[in-house]
């Protein structure tokens, strides 16, 4: 009896130091601006977020293998692959011929539009409060990095904010903070698109001067540096006047990011030089600072 006061004393030190050293880790970053903690909770959980999707889709492939006949589900996977790619391609192309009238170097636009891509699978998502992001079953092995494009063939869906070897995590364009370079296709205004925690997004720096029309395409500028140019964010819902300079546009975005199965990540792109400090995007949101998601 006499030695308990010491030992309880003892426990509550060492308890109050391990508590100390995870406080002292939240704010210790890698060389890549990646906070710590979160790059090694996402080594310890990515493993069983993909062990449940291993289990889930494995018994789904069984029965699907033996119910078609033997070898078609590869051949199907890569068709898949293979035309997600060309639609996104299609779409990238068909802008292209639109901008050629008014394009003094096609080559140059040309150029800035080609990017690489490795298919990913969507393992898991975030707990309800954390809903606008992801995880995908592709990491730094395969090329992927901090802020690296998230697309599908039908639109933008995030960025990568952290990468381990084997998985990554990523933003959806709905988080708040989170905001892409945009432009309205018609008139080729640009300005800033930026989640607001819903399920739409707001366009932001176009003027009252030009009229939008609702249904009108609002696609990526390539200002952000994240994004490649003429991928589609969404469709304009609404257009308020709501101050004397700038209109307040809602825009729908052009995919359901609730039901995302397989996402593009775009790989070894080369980032054009970085828009001047004042504009618009570079206020907004750039990759290097410090505006995180919620």
């Amino acid at each position: 009896m006499i030695g308990a006061a010491p030992k309880r004393a003892f426990t509550w030190l060492i308890g109050l130091l391990l508590f100390h050293l995870l406080l002292l880790s939240v704010q210790v970053r890698t060389a890549d601006d990646q906070l710590l903690l979160r790059a090694f909770g996402l080594t310890l959980t990515t493993p069983f977020a993909m062990g449940i999707q291993f289990v889930t889709s494995s018994v789904s492939g069984f029965l699907e293998r033996y119910a078609f006949l033997r070898g078609t589900e590869e051949e199907n996977a890569r068709l898949r692959e293979e035309n997600e790619r060309l639609r996104l391609r299609l779409h990238q192309l068909q802008n292209m011929a639109a901008l050629l009238p008014r394009s003094a170097d096609y080559q140059a636009l040309q150029q800035r539009l080609q990017f690489e891509t490795v298919v990913a699978d969507v393992v898991g998502r975030n707990a309800p409060f954390f809903e606008n992001r992801l995880w995908i079953n592709v990491g730094t092995r395969s090329g992927v990095a901090y802020d690296s494009a998230v697309l599908t063939p039908r639109g933008i869906v995030g960025r990568v904010i952290s990468a381990g070897p084997f998985s990554s995590e990523v933003e959806l364009i709905t988080n708040r903070q989170a905001a892409a370079g945009a432009r309205l296709q018609e008139s080729r205004l640009e300005g800033v698109v930026e989640g607001a925690g819903e399920a739409w997004l707001t366009l932001s720096y176009i003027p009252i001067t030009q009229p939008v029309q609702v249904g009108e395409l609002v696609v990526t500028s390539g200002s952000d540096r994240v994004y490649p140019e003429e991928i589609p964010i969404g469709t304009v819902i609404s257009a308020q006047q709501d101050s004397p300079i700038y209109q307040t546009i809602r825009v729908r975005p052009a995919i359901e990011l609730s039901r995302l199965e397989e996402v593009l990540v775009v790989v070894g792109r080369k980032v054009e030089p970085a828009p001047p400090a004042d504009s618009p995007v570079q206020s907004a949101r750039s990759p290097g600072s410090e505006a995180r998601p919620d």
